[in-house]
């Protein structure tokens, strides 16, 4: 176990607090803000660490510094040890062995496989070195024959195991050190030791019945140190007494025997469950085909004693076991394990024992609706095992349903647990929908349900824009589909229109899938300008359009004045008012006697056109040759629309007597505007040599005008 200390701040470290787990079991916050690590291993030293903290109370949070974790194996590893010598009585020996690991390993001696005990003529001692390493020492004041033999010295801690031997030899008659009896399992190999002390000796040889060792390629035998090896040990063969032979001088030799009795362990004959269905019965045999006897078997459930509450009957007879189980359930699913044990070892056979469910709906499908445009899903989810596969299919329309494969799309997916999404209902979605749910176990269940489409109000048809004529009757329709009942609201520029408001009448009818809602006006306004808004709405939705409406209507009178009077011309300026919701394009002027009356003489039209933007104009006028003159400004009637009528400006002056008889005009002649001015000029000329006519001074003339000027609007735009 690791740990890397983690700086707490704001609350972290409570007193009491339960460790938490950060991320897995082998990580653990503890009270105190640690964070300990089980079982390090390599990938743990790949990431930075940082200790995050959240206050209780207010929820701050605040991180301390990074820290990196440093793995290294910590295997031992022996990195100095002693070597093969050999010494004389009573000298003395000293060993040594230089370990390192994590955590600091433990060190064990052995001589010729037997543990050195405290006491006697051995001393153990360690120290730890300023590197951390382990270094062990085995003294020996003064050797003796019986100490020679092949010394061990074994290093151990929780991350493994390492061992180093060598052989010392002490100078003394050769003798072997007593055997024992040894037990070999078939199948497996294993070692027989010949330990011999003292020194010298010439050879140490193997013999099993008078036959010198090997004899086959199992066998082998390593003449240095005494042991012999035999292979995949076979009881027929291997069973038996071995005698190690020690030439301790040319013609003297020394020997032991030892006895190697040879155990065979059970073999189970394989087995497998087979393919088993909920409900079934169940009759597993478990059979131990070779092994001494005796021998016990029993059974495990994935790792532990199988539980009585689960029903199941084990059945032992010699060498043989039976699993029964009556009636399959899910609870039997898991892994089960035969083992059989006798002297020489504990074998055991394990299969999987998988009940198989046919499928069965959790949830069926049923007939619901979908709204046009909005997502919906088709619940459909089933259980069994193996985990069962669904598939939809589908039928368009209310007809007898004909079920084809569903193409899957980005728009139509299946969830994970079978369900059907449809992102964007349309209107061909609407028909029969078929959950159909497999896995291979049983029959294949499936079930159908219908899609009905709802279409939520939808305006379809309406004018963007349209024109009325004031005191006229405007209509206006907008069209909406969808489902039924639909109801139609109007509204004017946010202002719900209502029965109870003059001039606004609203009609509904249906025509076939449609609702059509006229907005009937009468007599239109000019405030009834603006945006009027159609508004759709049923269960499933609502949709409007807008309506813009422009109420046309006769321009507003210019403002008149008379700007300049000269010899031969009058100048005349006015400014544009309200253009009646159409623009004017131009002006015309007339002079006419006013003594004459409206209806009599001989208007003099002075056509006068205004470019567009203009905020006002000016124009000369003259005046009429005959009678005391009253020019006025009047429209030409071949340029008035039929729904414009006359704007009047008229301009009165102090007459100054009876004008000459001579005075004869020309047509005005547009001239370009200056400053926003539209200006136009007109002349006249004096006919003094005709009989009956005289001159009047053009100042008096001027002051004896009488004007009348009416606009021309643009070409008619007007809406029905």
């Amino acid at each position: 176990m690791l740990a890397a200390p983690c700086v707490c701040h704001l609350g972290c470290c409570e007193t009491g607090a339960r460790p938490r787990t950060l991320v897995g079991s082998r990580f653990l916050i503890t009270s105190t803000g640690a964070l300990y690590i089980k079982d390090v291993q390599n990938e743990d030293g790949l990431y930075n660490y940082r200790c995050v903290t959240r206050h209780r109370y207010t929820g701050e949070t605040r991180q301390s510094n990074s820290a990196r974790l440093f793995v290294s194996d910590g295997t031992p590893k022996i990195i100095s040890a002693f070597s093969e010598k050999v010494v004389s009585p009573a000298e003395p020996v000293s060993l040594m062995c230089n370990v390192k690991g994590t955590p600091l390993p433990t060190i064990t001696w052995t001589l010729d496989d037997d543990p050195i005990l405290k006491g006697g003529g051995h001393r153990v001692s360690q120290m730890i070195t300023s590197e951390g390493n382990v270094v062990s020492y085995l003294n020996i004041s003064s050797s003796q024959v019986r100490d020679g033999g092949v010394y061990r010295c074994t290093a151990n801690n929780s991350a493994g195991v390492v061992l180093y031997q060598a052989r010392i030899n002490v100078r003394g008659p050769a003798s072997i050190r007593p055997m024992k009896n040894i037990t070999a399992i078939a199948g497996r190999d294993t070692y027989i030791h010949c330990r011999v002390i003292g020194y010298p000796y010439y050879s140490i040889k193997w013999y099993k019945n008078s036959n010198l060792l090997p004899f086959n390629h199992r066998q082998v035998a390593f003449e240095n140190n005494g042991t012999l090896k035999l292979s995949d040990v076979q009881k027929e063969v291997d069973e038996g007494e071995y005698t190690c032979n020690v030439l301790v001088q040319p013609q003297l030799s020394t020997s032991q025997s030892v006895h190697v009795t040879v155990k065979v362990p059970p073999f189970i004959q394989p087995f497998e469950f087979p393919r088993f269905s909920i409900g079934q019965r169940v009759f597993i045999p478990c059979v131990v085909v070779s092994g001494d006897l005796p021998i016990t078997i029993t059974w495990q459930k994935d790792g532990r004693p199988i539980p009585a509450s689960l029903g199941v009957t084990i059945d032992n007879i010699d060498f043989t076991s039976s699993l029964r189980i009556s009636n399959l359930s899910l609870l039997h699913n898991g892994n089960y394990t035969c083992i059989a044990r006798n002297e020489a070892a504990a074998v055991a056979h394990q299969s999987q024992l998988i009940v198989r469910v046919p499928p069965k709906f959790v949830v069926q499908p049923r007939d619901q609706d979908g709204i046009y445009g909005k997502a919906v899903i088709l619940n459909c989810s089933a259980e069994g095992y193996p985990v069962p596969t669904i598939v939809w299919k589908f039928s368009k329309g209310a007809g007898v349903p004909q079920f084809q494969p569903i193409a899957l799309n980005g728009r139509i997916q299946v969830l994970s647990n079978g369900s059907l999404l449809i992102k964007h209902v349309v209107e061909e979605d609407s028909g029969y929908y078929l959950c159909k749910v497999s896995n291979d176990v049983g029959a294949d269940v499936s079930k159908s349900m219908y899609l009905t489409v709802k279409i939520p109000a939808m305006i379809t048809s309406y004018p963007n824009t349209t024109l009325a004529t004031q005191g006229q009757k405007k209509e206006m329709s907008c069209t909406a589909h969808g489902e039924k009942p639909i109801i139609v609201r109007w509204e004017k520029e946010d202002r719900i229109i209502n029965p109870e408001m003059a001039r606004y009448l609203v009609s509904t009818k249906e025509v076939g899938e449609e609702v059509i809602s006229t907005l009937q006006i009468l007599p239109t306004v000019r405030e009834d300008s603006g945006f009027f808004s159609c508004h759709a709405i049923n269960s499933y939705g609502e949709d409007r359009g807008i309506i813009q409406l422009t109420v046309q209507e006769p321009p507003d009178p210019p403002e008149i004045e008379i700007k300049d009077v000269k010899a031969r011309t009058i100048t005349l300026r006015w400014t544009m008012g309200f253009d009646g919701n159409s623009p004017i394009t131009g002006y015309d002027i007339e002079c006419k006697n006013k003594s004459a009356g409206p209806q009599s003489g001989s208007p003099l039209p002075l056509r006068h056109s205004c470019p567009s933007g203009a905020k006002g104009s000016q124009a000369p006028v003259v005046t009429h040759p005959t009678s005391p003159p009253t020019p006025q400004l009047v429209s030409t009637p071949e340029h008035e629309p039929v729904s414009q009528l006359p704007v009047l400006s008229q301009l009165g002056g102090v007459s100054a007597g009876e004008p000459p008889s001579g005075v004869c005009a020309e047509r005005a002649k547009p001239l370009l505007p200056t400053r926003g001015v539209c200006s136009a000029a007109a002349s006249w000329q004096c006919c003094g040599d005709r009989p009956g006519h005289s001159l009047l001074p053009p100042r008096a003339l001027a002051q004896s005008l009488h004007m009348k000027l009416t606009q021309l609007p643009a070409p008619s735009q007007m809406g029905p």
